[in-house]
């Protein structure tokens, strides 16, 4: 038997969007709750469960700071980021007068699977990975 049911399998590898790195990570976060649940196979509850379970390992990992959480909320607020829409309130808060300062904190955004950058030929674009973007209202 294998752990994943066909539909939840397709399902995680559409969350994951094909991206190797994030259908690994979020496998295993997922893998663990199901084994602490002691589900047999990974059904939609389990895979709903489990997807939760790695969004909150995602958000919880060490070396983020409050500075990267407030990026981080205002990119999943916004849907997207980028020079040609972040406004200069925005940037105040982010104590940048750029949108090029804020650069390295995106790029970490990135490196820690929170964030994506997205491809456009106009200006440098951050999004949510999908996991986040699928966060419910009360997460």
């Amino acid at each position: 038997m294998h752990p994943f049911t066909p539909e939840t399998a397709r399902a995680l590898c559409a969350v994951a969007e094909g991206v190797p790195r994030w259908l690994n990570r979020y496998s295993s976060y997922i893998l663990l709750k199901a084994a602490e649940l002691k589900a047999p196979q990974i059904d939609e509850d389990t895979l709903q469960v489990g997807l939760a379970y790695a969004r909150n390992q995602l958000r919880g990992q060490a070396g983020l700071t409050p500075q990267d959480y407030y990026l981080l909320d205002l990119v999943l607020e916004k849907g997207a980021i980028s020079d040609d829409s972040i406004t200069l309130d925005e940037l105040e808060r982010l104590k940048a007068e750029t949108f090029n300062e804020i650069l390295p904190r995106l790029d970490k955004l990135v490196e820690f699977d929170l964030l994506k950058r997205m491809p456009t030929e106009r200006a440098t674009e951050y999004a949510p990975v999908p996991l986040l973007e699928d966060e419910p209202e009360d997460a």
